[in-house]
């Protein structure tokens, strides 16, 4: 049968956000590059900010100065995002290399989820498209969104000639 690409949804789940590092083991038959490539957030506690200055659980995060610090060394970080409701509604940007992304997740504007990823992790359709609702609207509509709990995307067909249906 001939597959058109009709009603083609993806689905993004909460679950996911944990089974993450389990699901892109999976993505390569290279046992070794398996091993070297897990994907995994790190989630932070925080409970409170004034001045721009987190204080959390294992030290505090400084969006200031874009950095990360246990008490004794700096992590620098190459962005913070703050998203509400699964829309970006903030963002620093430092640049750093090497840094890592932070990513303040909250349901009506209440601190949900706190990760801290890498670049990798960053960059994977599944952050970018789920937890910080960034899809191309050429390719994706969103037909659902119950941010944490669920978001569906819907794939939009194109002709062969690139418009779309």
């Amino acid at each position: 049968a001939d597959f058109k690409g009709e009603n083609v949804y993806v689905l993004y789940l909460e679950d996911m956000i944990v089974k993450l590092p389990f699901m892109a083991v999976f993505g390569t038959w290279d046992f070794d590059k398996r091993k070297s490539e897990k994907m995994d957030y790190v989630e932070i506690i925080c409970f409170s900010m004034a001045d721009n200055i987190m204080k959390c659980s294992d030290g505090t995060i400084d969006l200031n100065r874009g950095v990360m610090n246990d008490g004794s060394v700096d992590v620098p970080l190459n962005a913070a995002y703050f998203v509400n409701d699964g829309k970006i509604v903030d963002q620093y940007e430092y640049g750093k290399k090497n840094g890592y992304y932070l990513q303040v997740l909250m349901k009506s504007g209440k601190v949900y989820l706190i990760l801290v990823a890498d670049e990798k992790l960053f960059k994977t359709n599944f952050n970018q498209q789920y937890l910080l609702g960034n899809f191309d609207p050429q390719f994706f509509e969103e037909v659902y969104n119950n941010f944490p709990v669920a978001r569906v995307l819907k794939v939009k067909q194109s002709e062969p000639d690139g418009s779309e249906q």
